[in-house]
């Protein structure tokens, strides 16, 4: 055998043996990732999948209560299905996006884009049933259980208490705003899905939303963008070699041995990640200019909402919704991270003007709930994050708003100033979860 055979045979097997040793490392590295979660993946990442110090927060004192949830073990579940499917999302034609369809023991999602509530009603809608749409953000999605949420304690609520049986329908998706919540609306409308009453919870992503962009208008930016990109890339490829070494890289980064890497690094450094306690970060007040094009879009959005419900014969009402920015002492808030409340903090400055507006304006006359206030002076915890309420004040903000659409007659048949619970505790725990849910989804 040649000296250059000899060399290449002791090349190849060096490689073949290389490529074992590599392959063999990554299965192990695999199963240890596998069998000891715990142990191996890295504290950044595990910190990543729990919303940074967020599932730390709950468990600390038994916040999860606030949830709505009995003990810890519900907890777990409740967090497993949020990471996994909770707020997963799919393209909605002209709306962006719509929660993906799901079924599980706390999240539950009809294919036609609603929530689960309590007693839920059927799709398509019962037209001798009284049938209420309910628009919002993610506070009307609610981060909690199904049953847990406005709507479906509004559902609870008016059982039998109407001419007709009502019939409440969660349409909230995470992040919309007046502007998305009435495109929503004009294509259920334009599908022949026509309510008898249709609430807007609104205030605090109108206030969030100063430039009017949409929380996944960056998002189609870059895929747009990217997809352009390929296409020229590709082009390109006909005439001449690219290496696209992001790929590669990506491919690398997602090896279990590196996961492995990362722990032993993170051990050995010595580096600790803190929980830091709460600290307020500096607050950007927004203009003057800013506020008033906020409120003027908003007035410009309901204008255009009351004239489509006209039309076809529906109530529609704006509720004001409680934000922790107004009229709430956050020395109260117990659900704070760090990261203090964000741009959530712009209902602050944007509310005064925007309440002004609602009272007069002609536009509104009849046909708004004011809750903006109902958390002033209350020295408790209502929120299990930053903006999302605890389940108990879930439960008396949709009663508080039933009673409210009482005096102003959009509820016909449910007597104005009828009996109500009253403040409710904090965890919510005083009612039981909604019955049916989980058992079906309307439509499917």
């Amino acid at each position: 055998m040649s000296a250059a055979s000899q060399i290449y045979v002791q090349v190849s097997a060096c490689v073949l043996t290389l490529g074992l040793v590599f392959v063999g490392l990554n299965l192990l590295a695999w199963l240890a990732v596998s069998l000891f979660p715990a142990m191996v993946i890295p504290e950044s990442r595990r910190r990543k999948r729990d919303v940074g110090n967020r599932k730390r927060l709950y468990l600390k004192d038994d916040r999860f209560k606030y949830l709505g949830l009995p003990d810890a073990q519900a907890f777990e579940r409740y967090w497993s299905e949020l990471v996994l499917q909770g707020i997963d999302i799919d393209y909605d034609p002209f709306c962006e996006f719509r929660h993906r369809e799901m079924k599980g023991e706390f999240w539950n999602v009809s294919a036609h884009g609603f929530r689960l509530v309590a007693n839920q009603g059927p799709w398509p809608l019962d037209p001798e049933c009284f049938n209420i749409f309910v628009f919002g953000g993610s506070t009307t999605y609610h981060i909690g259980p199904d049953w847990t949420s406005v709507a479906s304690r509004m559902q609870e609520f008016l059982d039998g208490k109407t001419e007709r049986p009502a019939r409440v329908y969660n349409f909230g998706r995470c992040s919309f705003y007046s502007a998305q919540e009435k495109i929503l609306f004009q294509r259920l409308l334009s599908e022949g899905h026509v309510p008898d009453l249709v609430l807007f919870f609104d205030g605090l992503n109108d206030s969030v939303c100063v430039g009017g962009q949409t929380a996944t208008a960056e998002l189609y930016t870059e895929l747009l963008r990217e997809r352009s990109s390929q296409q020229r890339e590709f082009s390109e490829y006909a005439t001449r070699a690219r290496t696209r070494w992001i790929r590669l890289k990506l491919f690398v980064l997602s090896l279990p041995l590196m996961t492995v890497l990362e722990r032993l690094l993170e051990v050995f450094s010595g580096s600790k990640l803190d929980d830091d306690p709460p600290v307020f970060p500096g607050y950007r007040k927004p203009s003057d200019q800013d506020v008033r094009r906020v409120v003027g879009r908003f007035t410009a959005n309901h204008r255009q909402i009351e004239l489509l419900s006209r039309q076809y014969g529906v109530k529609s009402v704006v509720v004001l919704q409680p934000v922790p920015s107004f009229n709430y002492d956050l020395g109260c808030h117990r659900m704070l991270t760090s990261h203090g409340l964000g741009n959530n903090e712009n209902a602050r400055d944007v509310y005064p003007c925007l309440i002004q507006e609602l009272k007069h304006n002609d536009l509104y006359a009849g046909r708004v709930v004011f809750l903006e206030d109902i958390q002033a002076g209350r020295p408790e915890n209502l929120y299990v994050d930053e903006v999302h309420y605890c389940a108990g004040f879930a439960a008396e903000i949709a009663e508080r708003t039933c009673l409210a659409l009482a005096e102003l007659k959009a509820l016909p048949g449910l007597a104005a100033g009828a009996e109500r619970k009253g403040q409710w505790p904090a965890n919510g725990l005083g009612a039981q979860p909604g019955a049916g849910l989980g058992d079906r989804v309307p439509g499917r």
